[in-house]
């Protein structure tokens, strides 16, 4: 029986536990290791000796990779792009951010920001502050969690708000997400696919990505909060500004 392994972003874990891997495994007999984790820990841990065949995550991250020999370049594929929001407690009184304005005076109102450390949600997060000239008013209250779920932090009262790919926070239970940080901000993360250059069977790595983002799982993505890519290929990436 051949066996293939999956390293993939957070953003993914449930579509693809819920909708995706299941048919796979069911078509090919094959058995695939997962292994969930932001993308900067993904690519450490491949630098420390991990050999996964198929690899999702940032784009960019990505073809930092392909420029260090870690995946393929020309099997770089774009598959979703994930909108950063923001999520609080369900009893929390705080209402969506329509307009940076608003997104400003949030910024300044809430007492805590959780965000993540590794993830490419806390890079866009850092940079969207840096451009509206926040980081100083959010560092001081910021709740930095070094991976995992943000949310947590806003459902166990470490944080009055958390700040992560919509798809991320909608895996916590037990709170209420308020939508997607405002349009103009482009708060957003693109999510690719690519083989690993250690790949033990690249025909059947091949084959994974295909499924991956056949257009029958589209609705799938949508449900949880993932746009599809509609090229098959894509340029190098942003970290996630659009």
């Amino acid at each position: 029986m051949q066996t293939i392994t999956l390293f993939s972003g957070l953003a993914l874990k449930d579509v693809l536990e819920d909708d995706i891997i299941g048919p796979f495994i069911e078509k090919t007999g094959a058995i695939v290791r997962r292994v969930y984790e932001p993308t900067m820990i993904l690519r450490d841990m491949v630098r420390n000796g991990e050999a996964p065949d198929v690899l999702v995550g940032v784009t960019s991250t990505l073809h930092e990779m392909a420029a260090d020999g870690d995946v393929h370049t020309a099997s770089i594929r774009g598959l979703v792009r994930s909108e950063v929001g923001a999520a609080v407690s369900e009893a929390s009184s705080l209402t969506v951010a329509e307009t940076v304005t608003d997104f400003q005076d949030l910024m300044r109102r809430v007492s805590s920001v959780a965000y993540s450390a590794t993830g490419a949600s806390g890079a866009v997060f850092q940079q969207v502050l840096t451009d509206l000239g926040l980081t100083d008013v959010v560092t001081p209250k910021a709740v930095v969690l070094p991976k995992g779920f943000t949310a947590e932090a806003v459902r166990d009262g470490r944080a009055e708000i958390a700040i992560q790919q919509i798809s991320e926070l909608a895996a916590v239970s037990d709170v209420r997400i308020l939508g997607p940080l405002p349009a103009d901000l482009g708060a957003y993360v693109e999510l690719s696919t690519a083989i690993g250059t250690n790949s033990g069977d690249e025909i059947l790595a091949e084959r994974l990505i295909l499924h991956l983002s056949a257009e029958e799982y589209a609705p799938a993505y949508r449900r949880a909060h993932l746009t599809p890519i509609a090229a098959r290929h894509t340029r190098p990436g942003n970290v996630g500004i659009g």
